[in-house]
């Protein structure tokens, strides 16, 4: 999909240099789509909104488009690309082989997708709801004990909407966070001071061209990352009364959390978890599972610490720029109600390989169905000031199962790619040279203090 902005002056739409790249640099054979009404930006003038404006017509633009390699459009533009086609700018040879390239694909798709179980609480929606989930805080209140009284509160509480996000599909039942759990609420074991608040964002507030305009929120875009002031009121409310607060926090991005996290004694980041979102939250809260997943993005301690939105610089933008220490949650981070810890790893120069055994020393939760790890490789290249301080290469997920031996080998095969170069005489990406050295970093999350060092020289594999 090419996008909305431009590249060296030219929209992504129409760009030659992205479509050279695209086509034979990297020999991608297959559909090309424009983001939606992508085109009209390229034409189009408007008062408000800034548009490219770098061609004349909406003929000129699709003939650009679809006269390169776009083969098809998201928007309303077919008549322009008729009137392209009529002035000579579109040979209908290129029309052909863009319907080839879109059948193609379309029988492709068609032969190659197995349906879904469509029930919620499937074991295909409940898994992955769960392996997405991460533990970002948790003072010893998880998991709950079976019985357990439970205060449920929080605006996504008993939402059905909120879990599918947006761009969604429709199942014929979502299990929403408080159809899960509240049968707790009617029960009278413990002391009746924990409280699950069930906070965050939903589809409503953030998306595209939402048609909001709120405190931090505008046109579905955020203006402020942190959690919604009368949410953060309502938590500090609750601890102050002496409940002991779970956070299940719902959203489609990341929120800073700082103004509130010294009041939750546990942070369960759920996202929109789909159809069997509440049964996945259910499990995971009082450890039927312990499979939490890991961030795929950096938890920001506030607003201030982000750039104004036209600076592109990527000073202090994702775990690959910022200050390792600046983050509250950095990326790759997760907690589990069990410990692990990693022995014997070897670093294979020749295989590019990352081996050893990880070990789950203890449990929270011994009755746990199953436990997972997910053991995380970095790279870290000290040869390039303008390289990124770390990056993810590679990764590898360790299931435990009860009663299952609690020691397990495991292997990371690296790709050589991800020790790329930039040349700035090429304006290319290349292979090191031979010799050149490298950190690896293995462990648990990108912060350094959870991650292991290991040298690494890079050997020419021709």
């Amino acid at each position: 999909m090419c996008g909305y902005n431009r590249l060296n002056g030219e929209p992504c739409c129409t760009n030659r240099r992205l479509f050279d790249i695209l086509r034979n640099e990297w020999g991608y054979d297959g559909i090309l789509v424009t983001d939606c009404w992508a085109l009209n930006d390229a034409y189009e003038t408007d008062t408000v909104i800034p548009r490219h404006r770098t061609h004349a017509t909406a003929a000129a633009a699709y003939g650009d488009a679809f006269g390169r390699e776009v083969d098809l459009e998201c928007g309303s533009g077919l008549p322009a690309l008729r009137e392209a086609v009529l002035q000579g700018l579109v040979p209908e040879s290129k029309v052909d082989e863009h319907v080839k390239r879109i059948l193609r694909t379309r029988l492709t798709v068609t032969q190659a997708v197995k349906p879904l179980a469509t029930v919620a609480g499937s074991s295909t929606a409940r898994a992955c709801a769960i392996h997405s989930m991460v533990l970002l805080k948790n003072t010893g209140v998880l998991p709950l004990k079976e019985g357990e009284f439970l205060r449920l509160e929080g605006p996504n509480a008993y939402d059905s909407l909120m879990p599918l996000g947006n761009y969604n599909g429709t199942p014929k039942h979502t299990v929403t966070i408080g159809e899960a759990l509240g049968h707790y609420q009617a029960l009278s074991v413990g002391d009746g001071k924990t409280l699950v608040y069930c906070g965050g964002l939903n589809p409503q507030l953030e998306g595209e061209e939402l048609p909001v305009e709120k405190e931090g929120f505008y046109k579905g875009d955020r203006t402020r990352i942190e959690l919604p002031q009368e949410q953060v009121e309502e938590i500090k409310a609750f601890k102050s009364q002496g409940y002991r607060v779970v956070l299940v926090l719902c959203t489609g991005s990341a929120i800073a959390l700082e103004n509130v996290i010294d009041d939750c004694d546990a942070v369960l980041m759920a996202w929109y978890g789909g159809e069997a979102m509440g049964t996945a939250v259910k499990q995971l809260l009082y450890g039927e599972y312990d499979d939490f997943g890991h961030l795929p993005v950096t938890f920001y301690r506030s607003t201030s610490q982000l750039p104004d939105f036209s600076d592109y610089d990527m000073t202090g933008r994702t775990y690959r720029y910022i200050d390792p220490d600046a983050a509250l949650f950095p990326f790759g981070y997760g907690l589990s109600y069990s410990f692990y810890q990693l022995y014997e790893t070897t670093v294979s120069e020749a295989d590019f390989t990352v081996s050893g055994i990880i070990s789950q020393c203890n449990t929270d939760v011994p009755d746990a169905a199953s436990h997972r790890a997910v053991i995380q490789v970095y790279l870290k290249n000290e040869n390039d000031a303008e390289a990124p301080i770390k990056q993810l290469v590679g990764l590898c997920p360790v299931t435990f199962f009860k009663d299952e031996p609690t020691r397990k080998p495991f292997s990371i095969e690296l790709d050589p790619f991800w020790f790329r170069q930039f040349n700035p005489a090429t304006g290319m990406m290349e292979e090191p040279a031979d010799g050149t050295q490298f950190t690896l970093q293995v462990g648990f999350s990108s912060d350094d203090r959870d991650l292991f060092d290991y040298p690494f020289i890079y050997h020419n594999r021709k």
